[in-house]
């Protein structure tokens, strides 16, 4: 059987099953894993997913940031909470003073664990692939509300430099 793709979304709840609250009905929720051993994707006009996997989606977060979240931000959060001696839970303040390494800050998880870690406190160090795919890692680790910042008391940016690994 052809399915419709995508994992990832972000939706207000149309209907819900039998043994699901009804008050989920019009409730704003992003998803993941949505196509995963179903036919239908995010990319179908509509799907079923099981409940926990259509997680609330506060007010003030707009479903293109609830569409952003599954797979990559989930990774990207278990890396940065999975060491013995890190955090079980992120929040402000849970990596101050740690140093994070995000390998891949150009792709969706690199990217997540960067956003993550920064907004957690961390100083982070990204690598990437090539100077052409810079951009978004450095916005990444540069921004912080708005505030060029990577742990540098005095707030401003290290410069980026790029250098080819050598074999």
């Amino acid at each position: 059987m052809e399915g419709i793709p995508h994992l990832e979304g972000a939706v207000t709840i149309d209907t819900v099953g039998e043994r699901v609250d009804q008050n989920r009905v019009g409730q704003r929720v992003w998803l993941f894993m949505a196509a995963a051993g179903r036919p239908t994707g995010t990319a179908a006009e509509f799907t079923v997913v099981p409940a926990e996997q259509a997680v609330p989606l506060p007010d003030e977060a707009g479903f293109d940031v609830g569409s952003a979240l599954g797979v990559p931000a989930l990774t990207a959060h278990r890396v940065l909470t999975v060491a013995e001696d890190g955090p079980r839970w992120l929040r402000p303040g849970a990596l101050d003073g740690k140093v994070v390494l995000a390998a891949g800050g150009a792709a969706a998880v690199g990217h997540g664990v960067i956003q993550l870690a920064r907004w957690a406190g961390a100083t982070v160090i990204s690598t990437i692939s090539s100077p052409e795919t810079a951009w978004p890692a450095t916005a990444a680790v540069c921004s912080r509300g708005g505030a060029p910042r990577t742990g540098k008391r005095d707030g401003r940016c290290r410069r980026v430099r790029h250098r080819p690994l050598r074999t």
